[in-house]
């Protein structure tokens, strides 16, 4: 049970608070609602706190634009290099209206040209769906359509085996090669 004291003490407590959330007509002070607050929270950062792929792959060139990115057998890219390289395929897919929130199959396997191929649609803001050149013709046409994929980047000898459902640039096609330059 509540004593008639604690009882009264309480009601004119809450009378308080609900004079300080109304406000005060008769000392013409506002309600609390209105009066201005220290923000007592500290601010949030703005901006991503993830490092995005192009962000990751542009500090590797800032960092040694002379080292090996990619080497296999006799075969080797500087990060220089292969960011030029990527940087003109990627002006290529921007100008055929490729940019965020869109989809390119990337149907390549391991090589020099997948990792172009990658790093190319990671500066366009576009997202990639690894496509395996050996997969069955249905399964590859399934994640097409799942996919929503708008073009995609493969090489001559396996664009015949790839579904007509999406466009293919075939990286190492000549026609295509003079489009990138």
């Amino acid at each position: 049970m509540v004593s008639e004291a604690s009882r009264k003490a309480g009601m004119q407590q809450g009378d308080g608070v609900a004079r300080e959330n109304v406000g005060e007509p008769e000392s013409g002070r506002p309600p609390v609602s209105e009066r201005g607050r220290e923000r007592r929270r500290p601010a949030r950062r703005r901006g991503s706190r993830a490092i995005l792929l192009p962000q990751l792959l542009g500090t590797a060139v800032e960092r040694n634009p002379s080292a090996p990115a990619v080497m296999f057998e006799d075969r080797s890219w500087t990060y220089a290099e292969i960011d030029a390289d990527s940087s003109r395929l990627a002006r290529a897919l921007i100008d055929r209206g490729l940019g965020p929130e869109d989809i390119v199959a990337v149907s390549l396997a391991r090589s020099f040209e997948s990792v172009l191929a990658i790093w190319a649609v990671a500066k366009t803001g576009a997202a990639f769906v690894p496509v395996d050149p050996n997969y069955p013709p249905d399964r590859v046409a399934y994640m097409l359509a799942d996919s929503g994929a708008a073009i995609g980047l493969t090489l001559a000898a396996t664009v015949s085996s790839l579904p007509d459902t999406v466009e293919w640039l075939a990286l190492d096609d000549p026609q295509s090669r003079a489009e990138v330059e």
